[in-house]
């Protein structure tokens, strides 16, 4: 075995390998292993001896000593090994030797760990994670080591990540508790780790900190840390993306230059194994700190880019190959590789092997084959080569490649797939021409394997974008080809493929002569589906009988009627509708009685019985509730084990068996006296000579698996793993998987000529029997073998197969209801037509079970006879004598499962009428007039007639669409815009055609009468018309900060179209209506419709949805002053409100020149001077609205969401530079954001509160800010809801800006707080409890900010004790019914819930408890206290809420006043973070750092580097680290917060409020430490772990 292995897994070398002497030995020996010693005792006269690295010597001596033995001198060496570092428990024993004992005892978790720890690492990490909390509250000095330890085990048995994780772990410890550490056994542990290779960047980035500050001499700190990098990365770990700026930092006070440094360093690892998994991010590195270092170095650039990266998933890093080749290119690869042609060749086919089945694109390697087409020419590629994203594909085609693909075997992929999917998600897919691919015969088969026209047409955007013609015409020959024959199905789908190619502007010139050559005509598209089979050809007299009594009672006229259902009970059905209920088996009626359920049923069960039969109906009644009732009314309550009911009807059963005194279902007996049901998944099977079996699953080795158990119903008994043998016989002859969920196998059904008409497949034992399963092969087929071993394949799931009438058709399900397909063919070929009833909605015997088709016989032979043998000719008649028929059709029927009893039934079909000549012409082409099949032919008629008029309509529209892009290119000259010719505007940019121009255009044809408005596409939006009559809303938006450049081009090219129609102030006014209120009823409304009140023109602009009470309408009315109506409706909006207040809101043609001219000339705003303009507004807006700042800026300033839609601005810029220009305006706003001090959080709440404010009034800010006018503004906030509280920015975005729920819900909570809530208050939603915690948040931090009068602080303080008192009211079950019963505060870590806690603290609603159980009273109680005096201040400052305590903590404990304060913060706060207290004290750093200083020197805190502490001292003892979202914290202080620890700790309430006013909270917890209970650490206790 190689010696690198051996050691790797823990083994040991000998002293010598064999060959050592005459030169043949493996000299493949790792570079760090060091001398095995056997270290021997005597222990009661038995020796005892230890192997042990010579390394570890003096430890491992010093511990035999502690433990009382006396090693031997001088012990041997053995072997060889790895080098370690001393670890545990050598190392806590010697530094700590006064608790050797309890390190000893630790040592059998490690022994138990490493047995355990290849098959339980979970196990190990949870056990050890346990050990070390235990550990950080009494000797954190112990957990280093321990878990070194662990690091250690986990990478000896092969989990590598882990080992990383630990170790890391390790490191984290000490710096979190700033435990001294032994510089050389410190070296030794970086130095083994890095060996090993798990040593994370983020610890290789601390390392490189950390070894300046220990190591005096840097050249030894350089050395030191260029070894660790070398030792790493030669165990095979990739350089990480930091080291070049790490490794700078170490090498810096050497005095080497970054070229220097970074020549050393590729002089020792280009050569190791990781670089070959070096990512981007290094050699990117490489360049921007070691400038110049790769140009002398070619055969590193070769090193690192010898493949492209593995190591990710294409949709977690979709960019990831496109920035490798990125680099490639930039440091100079390609000239590297033009040196040598064919070093070019090997390395593009090491490229193409690593790339080949995976869907990353690179546009930057796409040109880089095309640019060395001479060189890549004649290079060889095969079949495998065929998974290559298909622009590479292309590239390589047309470079010349050489395609090796005489013998390829087709199969499906997701090529074409991943290209569309590139196409419309990949930043810059810039090519997406694939006309080569489909030259070549094998790639165009290879791409097109498994795509039909309508999985094409799914794609349609992404097909429109590219050559799709050719794609499309490919499968349009292949569908046309194919629909002669089709069935009915096949041909409705490939007519609504058309139509989505129409949309989509594809090519269709051939169709018409695609489908005439097809003979797509009605005669042959009738006369196939015919001979193809009806399912009504089959009949079951009884249970017809039954089902037409119980559909007699609908009226002939569409209506509500209940819905009819059938469920099995082998070998019968149970049919019921309404309260009607019938149990039929074969010819005889079991049962026909009524029941009635409080719920709607889904499910009814018979049972035999001592009296006859018996039926349980099973009732569903919304949520997860299931109910149960016996045919004779009585209600029983059933345990429903197995299948999940939450929130739907559950899945059909597929069989149970009949028993003399019940029936077995699923795993369980039911009785008429049976309390206990199973309505699971499992199947049941049985044999004709009484034998029972079903199916069940169990998970096992992690898979489930089916688990078939025999039962016995003579004795009641159960036998697992005894499948029926005839089953597993016939799958095994078959060679497939079974599947036993579609798996059919019971006894012989009722005898009335089904199984010898040979209607169901039958074994020769006569059981009736289907094993469905998969194919063994890569394919996976379908497959379905009969009793008699007939094998069936397909692409579908089928479970059955039937015979009747000459044809044999396989049976499915899809959607709860049956399907039939041909045998032989694919399903998208082969799927039957569904045979429609008299109402037009898919016939009854669709929902017949299929293990109830034994029931069926064939209703009349010489009707199937005649139905085989029709032609065309014959069903001419019958298609002439079709009435028209409006109805909808089968849009209504029983298909799938459904929540209600009651339905919509459709009318009854004229031409399915008795008498009609339809149904004559049917009976005279069946031979008879039997009304189910005559009904069957007719509505298959009209089907037919309906696909070849949509086909029609189809073609037709193809013909208007090609006509109007033909006009459209003659007149697109007309639509452009060129330069002025004026001189004067010579230095105007250019403008091209806007998408506003032609808006215009189209508003100005519809005005004139030559467009009619219903031919405007829908998806053609009017959106940028909305500002016409209001163009100084729009100018002021254009003039904003954060509008897009090219908007505002676009809002100029507006205004001087609209100039140019005379559509200005002096002849059309904009107003809003409130359609529903016009006294003129003029139908449907849509964009563009034109209409006249009295003399006066209006046209429709657009729909607005938010705005307050109802959906508005934008009109233009004609004339020069604002109406007060239109049709009697008030008129309303934003440019009505100005007018009305004395303001133009628009502008005439002139000023609208004016205004596009400056528009066109602007340049840069300065952000600092727009802002002073801006002051005023901002700072009303802020003092008299509920908007933030950053909220009040983004309004004015033009951003995006705020007036005109987001999507109209940025398509403005796509027109005018494509993505690279969008990627560009977006870091333009991120700079201006930046340079306005614009948060993320703080944008983030901004975009949430201006959700609130609705159009109108965004509309009526922006008029307002364009005259500076006061009275607008003072319109605007009035139209603001009133609040009772003003919520400081820091709140608001605090609440608004966290993740917890949509931006509407959190404004809908807070906004609800902002006013008196009435007793007993219901909060809908699971975000219901963060009611409390915002509640209890404001309650803490509102009075806590102080006031500047009494007054105030009363009306404050009163409001939030009535918002607090009335909340612990609150009702709802989503609040009552939510709570756990863990307690509130706490270690909880052994403390079990009935509920997954994690799931309800995610939403808080445990907060209610808090409020509830009186935890926060003595908060209300001082809210409510009118007589307190609160003083101006900070609150969290001690001097200002608790002098008295400051001055009695600086008596006790010596301190100055700062140190007292900061002390006083640190015990009590939970986020006494560095810039908190400097906010809340008002301090400079240099006032921390010395009041930090002072309470070090006490000894009163420990330094530390903790994650998320924001500080570096902190109390003695444990410390709890947080959960996201909530802020760690010494466990010490959890009794004065409700925070309780599992692992992590989480605050129950969010953001984590004390339970005492801040000045009651200061005495009680210094009352606490002056009474003894002071932070420290716990006595270390102890024991042997036992498994």
């Amino acid at each position: 075995m190689n010696p690198t292995r051996i050691v790797a897994s823990g083994g040991m070398l000998p002293l010598a390998l064999p060959g050592s002497h005459d030169g043949t030995a493996d000299t493949a020996i790792p570079a760090d292993i060091v001398p095995v010693v056997a270290l021997a005792a005597t222990v009661n006269g038995v020796p005892v001896v230890r192997l042990i690295p010579e390394t570890l010597l003096t430890a491992e001596t010093f511990i035999m000593g502690r433990l009382g033995l006396e090693p031997q001198p001088q012990p041997r060496q053995v072997g060889r090994s790895r080098s370690r570092a001393i670890g545990f428990p050598a190392w806590p024993i010697m530094t700590d030797p006064d608790n050797a004992e309890h390190a000893l005892n630790l040592v059998a978790d490690i022994e138990w760990a490493k047995k355990v720890a290849k098959s339980q690492k979970q196990k190990v990490w949870d056990r050890f994670e346990e050990l070390a909390q235990m550990l950080s509250t009494a000797a954190p000095h112990f957990v280093p080591t321990l878990l070194e330890e662990l690091a250690r085990i986990f990478d000896d048995s092969g989990s590598p990540k882990l080992a990383v994780r630990a170790f890391g772990k390790a490191r984290e410890f000490e710096r979190t508790y700033s435990l001294p550490v032994d510089l050389d056994r410190h070296r030794h542990a970086l130095t083994e780790f890095a060996r090993r290779g798990v040593i994370s960047a983020k610890e290789m980035g601390f390392e490189a900190t950390s070894c300046m500050q220990r190591i005096s001499d840097p050249e030894a700190a350089y050395q030191y840390f260029l070894g660790l990098i070398t030792d790493q990365v030669s165990a095979g770990s990739a350089p990480y993306a930091g080291l070049p700026r790490d490794f700078l930092r170490v090498a810096k006070p050497t005095g080497r230059t970054p070229q220097q440094a970074g020549k050393e360093l590729l002089d020792s690892i280009s050569e190791l194994s990781g670089m070959r998994r070096a990512p981007v991010g290094f050699v990117k590195a490489l360049g921007k700190h070691m400038a110049g270092l790769l140009d002398h170095r070619p055969d590193a650039v070769m090193q690192l880019f010898s493949t492209p990266p593995t190591d990710y998933y294409s949709w977690y890093g979709d960019h990831k190959l496109e920035d490798w080749t990125t680099a490639f290119i930039t440091i100079g690869g390609p000239n590297i590789l033009k040196e040598d042609p064919a070093h070019f060749r090997r390395w593009l086919l090491t490229v193409l092997d690593a790339l080949a089945g995976r869907s990353d694109y690179s546009p930057s390697l796409v040109d880089l084959i095309a640019s060395n087409s001479e060189t890549i020419s004649g290079i060889e590629l095969d079949e495998t080569h065929l998974g290559l994203p298909l622009e590479i594909t292309e590239a390589l085609i047309v470079a010349g490649a050489q395609w090796h693909l005489d013998n390829v075997s087709y199969k499906e992929n997701n090529q074409l797939e991943s290209f569309f999917d590139r196409i419309q998600y990949y930043r810059d897919h810039r090519h997406k021409n694939l006309t080569h691919c489909l030259e070549n015969p094998q790639i165009k088969a290879h791409m097109l394997y498994g795509w039909t026209l309508e999985r094409l047409m799914r794609c349609s955007d992404a097909v429109a974008q590219v050559n799709g013609g050719l794609l499309y015409e490919e499968l349009l020959h292949d569908e046309c080809r194919q629909l002669r024959t089709a069935p009915l199905p096949t041909i409705d789908r490939f007519v609504t493929s058309l139509a989505l190619a129409v949309k989509a502007q594809l090519p269709l010139g051939k169709l018409e002569h695609l489908v005439e050559k097809a003979n797509v005509d009605a005669a042959t598209m009738l006369a196939t589906n015919l001979a193809h089979g009806l399912i009504t050809e089959l009949t079951w007299p009884e249970l017809e009988r039954h089902i037409h009594a119980m559909r007699d009672e609908l009226s002939p006229e569409r209506g509500i009627g209940p819905r009819l259902q059938i469920t099995e009970s082998y070998p019968g059905v149970v049919a019921f509708c309404g309260t009607k209920v019938a149990a039929v088996a074969g010819d005889t009626t079991l049962l026909d009685t009524k029941i009635s359920t409080k719920h709607t049923s889904f499910d009814m069960i018979s049972v035999p019985d001592m009296d006859g039969t018996r039926v349980l109906a099973l009732s569903y009644s919304g949520g997860s509730r299931i109910s149960a009732t016996w045919d004779d009314g009585e209600d029983v309550s059933l345990l429903l084990s197995g299948q999940s009911y939450h929130y739907g009807v559950p899945e059909p059963r597929h069989s149970s068996l009949a028993i003399p005194d019940g029936r077995l279902v699923g795993d369980v007996v039911l009785r008429a006296t049976s309390r206990e049901l199973n309505r699971s998944d499992s199947v049941v099977y049985g044999d004709n000579a009484g034998n029972m079996w079903y199916s069940g699953d169990e998970y096992h080795n992690y898979e489930w698996c089916v688990i078939i158990t025999q039962y016995d119903p003579a004795t009641d008994t159960y036998m697992r793993d005894q499948p029926p043998k005839q089953v597993v016989d016939l799958a095994d002859a078959a060679g497939i998987i079974m599947n036993w969920a579609w798996t059919t196998f019971l006894p012989a059904s009722v005898d009335n000529g089904a199984t010898q008409a040979k209607i169901i497949p039958t074994t020769n034992t006569g059981e009736f029997c289907c094993v469905a399963g998969r194919t063994k092969d890569e394919n996976r087929d379908y497959v379905l073998v009969t009793g008699d071993g007939t094998r069936y394949l397909h692409d579908m799931p089928v479970y059955g197969v039937t015979t009747f009438g000459g044809v044999t058709r396989l049976v499915g399900v899809e959607e709860s209801s049956t399907v039939l397909y041909l045998p032989g063919v694919s399903a998208v070929h082969g799927e039957l037509a569904t045979i429609l009833d008299d109402r037009g909605e898919p016939h009854w015997m669709y929902q017949l079970p299929w293990v109830a088709w034994g029931n069926l016989t064939l209703r009349n032979k010489e009707a199937s006879r005649r139905l085989r043998a029709i032609q065309p000719a014959d069903v001419a008649p019958l298609l002439a004598a079709l009435e028209p028929d409006s109805s909808k059709r089968g849009t209504t029927g029983n298909q799938g499962r459904a929540t209600s009893g009651k339905r919509v039934y459709s009318a009854l079909s004229p031409n399915c009428q008795s008498g009609s000549a339809a149904m004559q012409a049917a009976a005279d082409l069946l031979g008879t007039d039997d009304r189910e099949l005559c009904v069957s032919v007719v509505q298959l008629a009209l089907s037919v007639r309906a696909s070849v008029r949509k086909l029609t309509n189809v073609c037709n529209r193809a013909r208007v669409q090609h006509k109007r892009e033909t006009i459209a290119a003659r007149n697109s000259a007309a639509t452009q815009e060129t330069p002025a010719p004026n001189a004067a505007h010579a230095d105007r940019p250019a403008r091209s055609a806007y998408a506003v121009v032609a808006k215009v255009q189209q508003l100005q044809e519809v005005i004139d009468g030559k467009r009619d408005a219903s031919h405007i596409d829908k998806d053609d939006s009017w959106g940028w018309l909305s500002f016409a009559g209001q163009e100084k809303a729009l100018v002021s938006w254009a003039m904003g900060l954060l509008t897009p450049p090219a908007a505002r081009m676009e809002a100029a090219a507006l205004l001087r179209k609209l100039a140019d129609a005379k559509i200005d102030n002096h002849t059309w006014r904009q107003v809003l209506i409130d359609w529903y209120c016009m006294s003129k009823k003029l139908g449907e409304v849509h964009t563009g419709l034109l209409f006249a009140d009295a003399d006066t023109q209006a046209i429709v602009l657009d729909t607005l949805y938010d705005v307050k009470r109802g959906i508005k309408h934008r009109l233009l009315v004609a004339g020069d002053k604002f109406p007060e109506t239109v049709c009697d409706a008030s008129a309303l909006g934003a440019a009505k409100t100005a007018h009305d207040l004395g303001v133009e809101p628009g502008m005439s043609a002139k000023e609208m020149r004016v205004w596009a001219d400056k528009l066109e000339r602007m340049g840069d705003i300065d952000p600092g001077e727009w802002l002073s303009r801006m002051r005023p507004l901002i700072d009303a807006l802020t003092a008299r609205t509920f908007l933030t700042e950053t909220a009040a800026i983004m309004l004015l300033a033009g951003g995006f969401g705020t007036l005109l839609p987001r999507e109209l601005a940025i398509a403005a810029f796509r027109r005018a530079g494509g993505d690279d220009l969008r990627a560009a305006e977006e870091e333009r706003a991120k700079t201006i954001r930046r340079k306005l001090k614009l948060t993320r959080k703080s944008v983030l709440a901004a975009t949430a509160l201006l959700a609130r404010v609705d159009p109108m009034s965004r509309e009526l800010l922006a008029t307002a800010a364009f005259d500076n006018n006061t009275t607008l503004v003072d319109a605007f906030v009035a139209s603001f809801p009133a609040c009772e509280l003003a919520i400081p920015d820091q709140l608001m975005e605090k609440y608004l800006a966290e993740p917890w729920a949509a931006s509407d819900e959190k404004i809908r909570i807070l906004f609800q707080l902002l006013h008196p809530l009435k007793p007993k208050p219901q909060f809908s939603g699971w975000n219901g409890g963060m009611v409390a915690s915002i509640a209890l948040d404001m309650a803490t931090n509102l009075p806590a900010q102080g006031f500047p009068d009494e007054t105030e602080a009363r009306e404050v303080c009163s409001f939030l004790a009535h918002q607090l008192t009335t909340l612990k009211t609150a009702t709802g079950k989503n609040i009552s019914g939510n709570h756990t019963s863990l307690p509130l505060a706490g270690d909880i870590n052994h403390i079990k819930d009935s509920r997954d806690y994690e799931y309800y603290w995610g939403y808080n609603l445990d907060a209610f408890r808090g409020l509830t159980e009186g935890h926060f009273d003595k908060i209300i109680a001082d809210l409510g206290d009118e007589t307190k005096h609160r003083p101006a201040g900070c609150y969290r400052d001690p001097r200002v809420s608790a002098p008295a305590v400051v001055a009695e903590v600086r008596q006790e404990l010596g301190l100055s006043e700062p140190a007292a304060v900061y002390f006083l913060q640190l015990l009590t706060l939970v986020d006494p973070t560095d810039v908190n207290v400097k906010a809340w004290n008002g301090w400079k750093k240099k006032q921390l750092d010395e009041a930090r200083a002072e309470l070090v020197a006490h000894e009163l805190v420990v330094e530390g580097k903790r994650t998320g502490a924001g500080r570096t001292v902190f109390l003695p003892g444990a410390w709890w680290e947080a959960q996201s979202g909530s802020m760690p914290v010494e466990a010490w202080k959890s009794n004065f917060y409700l925070i309780r620890y599992r692992e992590r700790c989480e605050s129950t309430v969010r953001w984590c409020p004390p339970t005492q006013p801040f000045d009651q909270l200061f005495q009680t917890v210094w009352g606490r430490w002056l009474s003894g209970d002071r932070p420290s650490f716990d006595a270390l206790t102890t024991k042997k772990y036992r498994r």
